[in-house]
């Protein structure tokens, strides 16, 4: 299942690379910072696949502002996508993924050290995204494995505007 929210067309491209490989692939679109689609995500994938061998929690957004500058509405999205999305989607497919499954949450290097204030919302969910694997990690074992990679900074959309030399 490949879940987008704004890029149709790299989903779309994604789900043909896929099939060209032999899998069978289904592309839903879903804001996982909205808990009513997130559950929507969920009945659509169960109603085709019936149940999941791994989850990934990848989705990510940031607002780099000045923290006396930034909307409260921006902080309240950050963590919305970044850390209540990993919730809702480990919450709501958590019934449907098979005994030995993974979750693998992606955090972030900044969860672990705080590089700017700009970003203190991504760097608040994404430590919030570490303590909820480690606390789930307890809860799900030895049944269903749940790990956090916390990536430095890769060249993707989120990181367009940063100097060359920041991205790995």
């Amino acid at each position: 299942v490949i879940n987008y929210i704004s890029h149709d067309k790299a989903a779309i491209s994604l789900k043909k690379k896929l099939e060209s490989l032999g899998t069978r692939a289904i592309i839903i679109k879903a804001d996982i910072g909205n808990e009513t689609e997130v559950k929507n995500l969920v009945n659509s994938t169960v109603k085709e696949f019936g149940s999941i061998d791994v989850l990934v929690n990848n989705a990510g957004i940031v607002f780099d502002i000045p923290f006396k500058e930034k909307p409260t509405e921006k902080w309240k999205r950050t963590l919305d996508v970044n850390l209540n999305g990993t919730y809702y989607c480990t919450k709501y497919f958590l019934p449907y993924i098979n005994k030995d499954g993974s979750i693998i949450n992606i955090s972030s290097s900044n969860g672990i050290y705080s590089f700017h204030p700009d970003s203190i919302d991504y760097d608040v969910s994404k430590a919030g995204v570490i303590m909820f694997t480690k606390a789930m990690a307890r809860d799900l074992a030895p049944d269903i494995r749940i790990n956090t990679i916390a990536p430095g900074w890769f060249d993707t959309d989120i990181n367009a505007k940063l100097p060359k030399d920041y991205v790995n």
